[in-house]
């Protein structure tokens, strides 16, 4: 993963995407204008980083400072994303419904007595599925902050 940068981007005061890339015109074509400041500063053709991303150092989307962009894969993007906190998930999804709190509790119920997954399911509004993938860490991956309980209680769960 590459480190963050502090500052000195230079920012991009051309026509932007809504999340903030900017676009240019070349040859009829839009490249994000992070990519064509890459390939100018290297001297290379658009062409030879078909493939990769021009990852932001800086986390910057507007920034064009060649010496804040790095080529890389899309998994080094999304290792970056997480490593740096910038990725959407738990509460920060848009689609999530639940809390780290509620999962923490489904986590800590007791679902060996029958029926339990259907009852908490009703309970948090979601799908006995949803509950069983919870329970088997196939999503919501552990927690890693213990999390009081509604008691007040220091909980374990997710660890």
């Amino acid at each position: 993963m590459s480190q963050p940068l502090a500052s000195n981007c230079i920012l991009w005061d051309g026509p932007r995407r809504a999340d903030g890339y900017g676009r240019v015109h070349i040859d009829g074509k839009r490249p994000y204008a992070h990519r064509v400041a890459y390939c100018r500063a290297h001297s290379i053709p658009l062409s030879e980083i078909d493939g990769l991303v021009i990852r932001h150092r800086c986390d910057n989307p507007q920034c064009v400072n060649p010496d804040h962009l790095e080529t890389g894969t899309h998994a080094d993007n999304i290792a970056d994303q997480v490593a740096r906190d910038r990725n959407a998930s738990r509460e920060r999804h848009g689609h999530s419904k639940l809390t780290e709190q509620q999962v923490a509790e489904i986590r800590n119920a007791d679902t060996s007595v029958r029926g339990r997954k259907s009852e908490l399911a009703r309970t948090y509004d979601v799908s006995c599925a949803l509950i069983t993938r919870i329970l088997q860490g196939r999503i919501w991956k552990p927690i890693k902050a213990p999390i009081k309980d509604t008691s007040g209680q220091i909980s374990a769960a997710g660890f």
